[in-house]
């Protein structure tokens, strides 16, 4: 029998999302302004596990 426990973010800091690259705006080309939402993977998740070889 083997247990497995897998967690991403577990703290639960704050992932920010990449930098604009759009040269033809200076006032934000290479600013970190927003984070990743839940949707695309900012969020805290589990996986558990328990698997049984006979």
């Amino acid at each position: 029998m083997r247990f497995e426990a897998t967690f991403t973010n577990l703290p639960n800091h704050s992932n920010f999302a990449p930098a604009p690259v759009n040269v033809s705006a200076p006032d934000s080309f290479g600013h970190i302004t927003t984070v990743h939402t839940a949707y695309n993977a900012g969020n805290r998740t589990g996986k558990l596990a328990l698997r049984l070889d006979f």
